[in-house]
């Protein structure tokens, strides 16, 4: 069975100075690998007062193309653009602090997030907390991060999380046990609207790459044909750059005995 593994053991009987060898044989179910499942796009927003308010449930007749909600603090739409992207419009009847989006009501089972600050990280997701958010100093692009979004990974399959604002807007990219989200910080004013978008790309490994590479993929292609259309592509790059041997970054900063 695909599911079972059979074991051979030798059992050995003695008596006297006789010894005989039977072999047993064991059948030991094997369960198969759980395979997480995405959580829904969803959104939260935090009030000027600091409260945190989840959204995550849709208004009756919302579709899986077009999700409304409802609520103090104001109205939504999350709107299916394509097979990956999602667009968030926001209007707001109270002033806001944070707009959280996409923000998952549940945690993503994965083994670690790749997260691009600087150089990059790789980060053990068992050694998270649930809801403890990563530190706000690190989390900025433009700034320390080198592209608006991370990836969550688990064995074979992928979860990437991207912003996808065209021209790009300040956003933090922010991680905790089993979640990636987005985060916003220009206040909004009662009565003020907002759009920003997003890319949830659910991705698995195959012979060519790894679950994490399918999983940039579609970002990779959606930045360069904006920065394509924009006259940002292709690079100039100086000739001198591109004779170049190689180049290293070494961090002293952390280091107590250089």
């Amino acid at each position: 069975q695909s599911d079972a593994v059979t074991l051979t053991f030798a059992l050995i009987v003695t008596k006297g100075d006789v010894s005989d060898t039977d072999d047993l044989n064991v059948v030991v179910a094997i369960p198969e690998p759980t395979v997480p499942v995405p959580p829904p796009v969803r959104l939260a927003v935090t009030l000027q007062d600091g409260t945190f308010i989840r959204i995550s449930q849709p208004a009756e007749g919302s579709t899986d193309l077009l999700q409304q909600f409802a609520g103090s603090w104001g109205r939504a739409e999350i709107r299916k653009v394509d097979a990956v992207q999602y667009e968030l419009s926001l209007a707001a009847t109270q002033p806001l602090k944070h707009v959280w989006f996409p923000w998952f009501p549940a945690e993503y089972a994965c083994e670690r997030i790749l997260y691009p600050h600087l150089l990059g990280l790789e980060i053990d997701n068992h050694r998270l907390s649930p809801g403890v958010w990563s530190h706000p100093d690190i989390t900025v692009y433009p700034g320390p991060m080198v592209f608006p979004g991370a990836v969550m990974e688990h064995t074979n399959v992928a979860l990437g999380v991207f912003a996808t604002n065209w021209p790009p807007l300040q956003v933090n990219v922010l991680y905790a046990r089993g979640t990636v989200a987005l985060r916003y910080d220009e206040p909004i004013a009662a009565g003020q609207n907002r759009q920003y978008r997003a890319m949830v790309v659910d991705a698995a490994g195959d012979a060519r790459a790894e679950p994490w590479h399918h999983a940039v993929e579609p970002y990779r292609d959606w930045l360069r044909m904006n920065m394509a259309a924009d006259g940002l592509l292709p690079i100039a790059y100086p000739e001198w750059l591109l004779s170049a041997h190689g180049w290293s970054n070494v961090q002293l900063e952390d280091y107590d005995d250089p």
